[in-house]
């Protein structure tokens, strides 16, 4: 196998990395508004409070239509079945806040006031779980509801304090335990549980507060840990895009929260904004539903288009040391990226370099970009040595796989790869490495 023996100083610079960006909350950028319905009432298409909402495989909008106790499922031009009425029956619910739809498109509402959770189908043929209580299993006014790849519920039990992730018979796990008794008052990881979400790698993000003016934070869990990623001020719900990015409706705002701590805030078009609940269609549109004046709004897709604020030094924070430096050159539409790494495997005590370390490698990238995303071709070049044009560097000019590279936003993306002469794939999240191009990065994005 070929040593390469160069090596550059990215290396160090890919060590000097921090965990935590800015936590200042950027500009307002404002989404256009796509579409309408709603209003108070009680008929068909009308609302009372309406709350929760999520989308189903077929783009109908599911809405927990909390005051008049009730779910109903709409086209986006506000066609509109219905199912339930204020009782304690199985497909009966009072102030329902949440609802949620897992990859069978079965409808999991968190039925608030009746301390419980029901498993619907789309006629409003429902079974329920749950009751007041501190056992597992059982709820404490269960305030938000997500579903997992494994078609599990992620319920938000509220004043219990915990995430309870449950099976279809009730079967649960707690995240959240109680730590101590002082005076009485019982002491959870969490205070007052929100909002829930899932992302697509099965990571639970979670809002949770103690009330007005106290403590309130943004987490991301694992059903063993959880880590916090940010203090805010009044979060109420919580959404993950198609694009794995977090979106939090924290009083009175709408917040892009970025998992290296900082928010950017946007504004919808068209609207005096009450939010109750937020989820994305599967053309990445958001769907928000309006307390204040009882409607249901979809706004354009939240994306970010590449430009030349991207040019920059990107790592993964799980392997310093290694990295990317990103080149958009904007007149052209496309994006060259230098690879820094390392062999699949490390080199034999016996192989030496007479420069740097035997087993560094450098991959680059090229090709275009459209909107937020970069598709290009991976090469390895070979051939020459350090400083010198002779003999030549080269490549095949037909490349040793693809890469691709989706951008959330200014501060994080996801390279996907795929390498064929050792057969690797995989994905990378990435982020920067210093924010100093971010600013301009969102002012050539808002243009």
């Amino acid at each position: 196998m070929k040593r390469p023996v160069l090596m550059n100083s990215l290396c160090t610079v890919l060590l000097l990395v921090g965990t935590t960006f800015w936590s200042a909350t950027a500009e307002s950028s404002q989404l256009s508004l796509l579409s309408e319905f709603g209003g108070p009432g009680t008929g068909l298409g009308q609302f009372d409070n309406p709350w929760g909402v999520a989308v189903d495989s077929q783009g109908n909008i599911i809405i927990a239509d909390s005051f008049n106790n009730r779910i109903q499922i709409c086209s986006r031009q506000g066609e509109c079945t219905a199912f339930g009425t204020r009782g304690s029956a199985p497909g009966q619910f009072i102030t329902p806040t949440d609802v949620a739809v897992d990859s069978q498109d079965r409808i999991f509402v968190a039925d608030t006031d009746n301390d419980r959770v029901q498993i619907c189908d789309h006629q409003g043929n429902c079974s329920a779980f749950g009751q007041l209580g501190r056992q597992i299993g059982s709820f404490d006014a269960p305030m938000a509801i997500a579903a997992d790849s494994f078609n599990r519920m992620v319920i938000a039990d509220q004043f219990n304090g915990r995430i309870q992730v449950c099976d279809d018979d009730g079967s649960c796990n707690v995240i959240g335990s109680l730590v101590n008794l002082q005076d009485g008052w019982q002491e959870f990881e969490f205070g007052y549980v929100t909002g829930v979400a899932v992302d697509n790698t099965d990571q639970i993000i979670v809002t949770e507060s103690i009330g007005a003016g106290e403590r309130a934070t943004l987490r991301t869990c694992s059903e063993e840990e959880c880590t916090i990623i940010m203090e805010l001020q009044n979060p109420n719900s919580v959404a993950v895009d198609r694009r794995n990015r977090i979106f939090v409706r924290n009083y009175p705002d709408l917040l892009h929260c970025h998992r290296g701590g900082r928010c950017s805030s946007l504004s919808l078009a068209g609207s005096e904004v009450d939010l109750g609940g937020i989820a994305f269609t599967r053309e990445n549109e958001l769907v928000a539903s309006n307390r204040g004046d009882h409607k249901i709004r979809v706004y354009e897709n939240i994306g970010t288009v590449i430009n030349s604020g991207f040019n920059d030094a990107w790592y993964n924070q799980d392997t310093a040391g290694q990295g990317f430096l990103i080149s958009v050159f904007p007149n052209i539409q496309q994006m060259f990226v230098a690879w820094f790494t390392y062999d699949v495997e490390r080199p034999s005590a016996e192989v030496e370099a007479t420069l740097g370390e035997p087993g560094h490698r450098w991959l680059t990238a090229q090709g275009p970009y459209t909107g937020d995303t970069a598709s290009l071709t991976i090469y390895v070049t070979e051939g020459g040595v350090f400083d010198a044009g002779d003999p030549p560097a080269n490549n095949d000019g037909v490349g040793d796989g693809t890469m691709t590279i989706d951008f959330a936003d200014c501060t994080e993306g996801l390279v996907t790869y795929e390498i064929s002469s050792p057969n690797l794939s995989g994905e990378i999240p990435i982020q920067r490495i210093v924010p100093d191009n971010v600013e301009l990065c969102e002012a050539l994005a808002n243009q």
